[in-house]
């Protein structure tokens, strides 16, 4: 999952990367050139930030695996993956927006002492929000088999 998180936070950022990288090689620093390197590094700017939401926004759909896969289930960390994936199909946005709430909790993680009641909390949250999902895919997939069986 951690290589995952890099591919998709590389993938989100490599525009703007790039982008900054194209503008710093660029010639001249006054006139119109200067105003050139400012409106394209402002951009870069922008496609890094649509960037870090695009990798925020794919990466919620795996919160719940590693909750899955201390469930005890068979099948290991992929199956973990692949049913988080199944699970979170239509609550990704209400994730994301959770996942969005905890930033101000997040940033007292600087004092290192909040750190004691802000992880815990977050955990727990998104514990209960992997439970539900696994609740609601476990009844979807029950339904389906009672269908294939009826």
């Amino acid at each position: 999952l951690g290589g995952v998180s890099l591919l998709s936070a590389g993938v989100g950022l490599l525009p703007g990367a790039g982008l900054i990288y194209f503008t710093l090689g660029l010639p001249g620093s006054t006139g119109r050139a200067a105003i050139l390197k400012i409106a394209l590094l402002a951009l870069a700017f922008l496609l890094l930030a649509a960037g870090v939401l695009f990798a925020g926004y794919f990466m919620v759909r795996f919160i719940p695996a590693p909750f899955f896969l201390a469930s005890g289930e068979q099948g290991g960390v992929l199956r973990s993956a692949a049913r988080s994936v199944r699970a979170t199909k239509g609550f990704c946005g209400e994730l994301f927006t959770m996942a969005l709430s905890f930033i101000p909790c997040t940033l007292l993680l600087i004092f290192i002492a909040p750190a004691v009641f802000v992880l815990p909390y977050e955990w727990a949250a998104f514990g209960l929000f992997s439970r539900f999902l696994a609740d609601r895919l476990s009844r979807e997939e029950a339904a389906g088999h009672a269908r294939d069986a009826g």
